[in-house]
């Protein structure tokens, strides 16, 4: 086990983010991940083949979710396990070419959710993720996803003619009701501020975990596992004062493992 003692004087927020050894004793909640693709008249050929994003998901999406949602020391067996499940070989065909940035997105994605589906004779699947694939449209970004929530199973995404595992990783993130991981920017004189006045979230420019936009196999953010029910209530210190925490490695069950601050009027 393996301590970090935390001297707090004014902090308006703080993350920390520490890599320990992954429990395999754990049972596996295992979720299947779906492919299916989208095509349209004149669309180019697709950069990658449905058979790199099932590789994808069998060597790096699903052992990565499995190490985010596995803690040492944690008896409540809350990893999770993605797993291939089923291909619709042949394209849905859409009569217009893709929107990239269509109102309603969700909407379209959940369509294309359906009718594959339907064309694979699975007729109960809210608790399965479907990744749908296109090619090139344009669009700017490389991936798509329902938010989901923490305590629910199942969701859509599509990805924009790629195979990137750590697209994948990040969207079936959204899926698990996860948002961006952000950083807090104070400007180049301050190291930190009141917030809104003198500080801002700048979004999806966090680096301490897979839910910011840098590829990486740092455990989630103590936020996130909360989000996700990984991290108990027991586990997180309250502080209003100047005082000495001491902090267990973000992905160890022992101790505290996060701190909410209170500074002022901003927590």
């Amino acid at each position: 086990m393996r301590r970090i003692r935390i001297s707090q004087i004014a902090v308006a927020a703080m993350f920390l983010a520490v890599l320990a050894p992954v429990s395999q004793a754990q049972a596996l909640d295992t979720r299947s991940i779906d492919i299916t693709q989208i095509t349209w008249a004149g669309a180019p050929r697709a950069s990658n083949s449905l058979s790199e994003i099932r590789d994808s998901i069998t060597n790096i999406v699903s052992p990565s979710w499995r190490s985010f949602t596995t803690n040492e020391g944690d008896l409540k067996a809350r990893a999770i396990n993605f797993t291939y499940g089923q291909t619709l070989e042949s394209a849905i065909r859409l009569s217009a070419p893709l929107d990239c940035d269509a109102p309603g997105f969700v909407s379209f994605m959940r369509e294309i959710q359906a009718e594959t589906y339907k064309r694979l004779g699975i007729t109960s699947w809210s608790d399965r993720y479907l990744i749908i694939h296109t090619p090139s449209a344009g669009c700017i970004w490389m991936g798509r996803a329902q938010v989901g929530s923490p305590s629910s199973k199942g969701g859509v995404m599509m990805l924009h003619n790629t195979a990137s595992a750590f697209v994948i990783t990040h969207e079936l993130g959204h899926n698990l009701g996860l948002g961006h991981s952000n950083f807090i920017d104070c400007g180049p004189t301050r190291a930190d501020g009141l917030w809104t006045r003198d500080c801002k979230a700048v979004e999806y420019g966090g680096t301490i975990d897979v839910m910011g936009n840098v590829d990486t196999t740092s455990t989630l953010s103590t936020y996130h596992q909360w989000r996700m029910g990984l991290l108990d209530q027991e586990e997180i210190a309250q502080s209003w004062l100047n005082e000495d925490i001491e902090l267990s490695a973000t992905d160890v069950v022992d101790g505290k493992r996060a701190i909410f601050l209170r500074d002022a009027k901003s927590t």
